[in-house]
């Protein structure tokens, strides 16, 4: 049966308003957000289609859910682009906070030997801490999917004794935060979570303080149980001495395991190592190197073919050799890294259409619409390559758009306001500013200070005033 017309024959079980649900008469607020899916089953449209599916649910069960696409919206304009979906709690806190919702909810489907478990948990945005949780576990069949993303939210719906003993009778006790129930679950034997209990104590969430060397030891106890993902980053853990001694042999071990067993940040920390091994052996036996190379550039084209990170595809473009025909080369991977969502590769595919290439004919239209849609989109270096162009300083090759001292003012006051180290772009902002006229700089001054507001977050601002506090700045 097919998931879609399975979604909508199995819509009528769920209660009509659980005890979760019941706050003071009103509804409360809550944001699905999208099931992560770390059992690497399911399509995007799946994805999207359970994840919608899990709204009704709880829709059903007594909760007011904000609409998926005033999400989406908040993600953009929040600057965290729309590819990367919002799986991180402190992320999950944000939004749904600005949001207004007074719950989030967070999924996940995992995937242990020939079975699959969906986790599905409830948190509570005002007391910032979990609430709630549910699973189930069953096969790995789309079919089997939904139906333990059912039972997972029933029963979490559904509460327990311990949610409807009346609140007088818990006052005085002590919330139970995710990571503990996290780990009281694993001493159940439900060993999936031995990874995400070392996430949480390797970033600091889900209620754990960061502890590298707790971190490393759950990672550790989910490579036991045979978590792949667990791999790459016990892999970190021994590559940046985290929790551990460096230990770059071991790195290594890990990521080659994880890699050829398919899992693409494997394949790309991995082709990583050998690139960085390209740098060791500058100086020593030509063949050594091109070993590396050769080993590199197979490793992040498996890990960019995957379709899941857009790093691999920018590593890769950026291993081509010079010339027409390596730029044609690296313009299909930078375009292929575009896609996955790195703005990042804007200023690098203008400056090959400026250039032009072997079979690709020189096109500035193209480049000014790779330059401009990237900086529009909040790439920072996009922005300052945007207001060098603007500014008739862009680069060699010919123009691509007309200078415009206005455009330029405004563009290159964001870049400087945002990036460290903006020298040169300082310098021609002031340059600028003084051949402008009076009515045009007010007018770009004014333009900028809103462009300011919108690209460059308060983070952005602390860092950069940081810096600039650091000895020779």
């Amino acid at each position: 049966m097919k998931i879609f017309w399975f979604v909508f024959l199995i819509m009528g079980f769920m209660p009509r308003q659980s005890a979760l649900a019941r706050e003071d008469g009103r509804k409360p607020i809550v944001v699905v957000f999208e099931i992560e899916d770390r059992s690497k089953k399911l399509g995007r449209a799946t994805l999207e289609n359970l994840t919608d599916y899990l709204g009704s649910l709880l829709s059903k069960g007594g909760f007011q859910v904000v609409p998926r696409e005033h999400v989406r919206e908040r993600l953009k304009d929040a600057k965290k682009e729309s590819y990367k979906t919002c799986y991180d709690q402190a992320c999950q806190i944000e939004l749904g906070r600005e949001l207004a919702a007074q719950k989030s909810l967070a999924s996940q489907v995992l995937r242990l030997g020939s079975r699959c478990k969906v986790t599905v948990n409830l948190y509570d945005l005002k007391k910032a801490a979990s609430e709630k949780a549910g699973t189930a576990s069953g096969g790995c069949s789309e079919d089997d999917i939904v139906a333990s993303l059912e039972a997972a939210a029933k029963s979490l719906l559904a509460g327990s004794a311990a949610a409807d003993v009346p609140a007088a009778s818990n006052q005085g006790s002590r919330p139970v935060s995710e990571i503990e129930e996290r780990i009281a679950a694993y001493e159940r034997g439900e060993h999936e979570h031995a990874y995400d209990i070392g996430m949480a104590f390797y970033n600091g969430q889900m209620g754990a303080k960061l502890n590298f060397t707790r971190a490393r030891q759950w990672l550790a106890k989910a490579v036991s149980h045979g978590d792949v993902d667990a791999k790459v980053k016990l892999g970190d853990c021994y590559l940046y001495g985290q929790g551990t001694r460096k230990n770059e042999k071991k790195a290594f071990q890990l990521y080659s395991q994880a890699a050829k067993a398919g899992n693409a940040m494997g394949q790309e920390q991995l082709a990583r190592m050998y690139a960085d091994r390209l740098h060791d052996h500058m100086g020593k036996d030509r063949p050594h190197k091109e070993k590396n190379l050769a080993k590199a550039m197979y490793w992040y084209r498996k890990a960019c073919e995957q379709g899941e990170r857009a790093e691999p595809c920018f590593g890769l473009g950026m291993m081509q050799p010079s010339g027409e025909k390596g730029r044609a080369e690296a313009l299909k991977w930078y375009m292929k890294a575009a896609e996955l969502g790195d703005d990042s590769v804007g200023p690098l595919i203008s400056g090959i259409y400026q250039s032009g290439a072997e079979g690709v004919p020189r096109d500035l239209e193209k480049a000014r619409d790779w330059l401009m849609t990237c900086a529009r989109n909040g790439d920072p270096l996009s922005i300052c390559r945007l207001g060098l162009a603007y500014a008739g300083e862009a680069n060699p090759y010919p123009p691509c758009v007309e200078v415009n001292l206005v455009e330029a003012y405004k563009w290159l006051a964001v870049c400087v306001e945002e990036t460290p180290s903006a020298n040169q772009e300082t310098t021609i902002l002031k340059k600028i500013a003084g051949e402008m006229k009076p009515a045009d700089l007010e007018r770009a001054r004014k333009e900028a200070a809103g462009m300011i507001d919108k690209y460059v977050t308060p983070q952005e601002r602390e860092s950069k005033r940081y810096l600039e506090t650091l000895p020779g700045r």
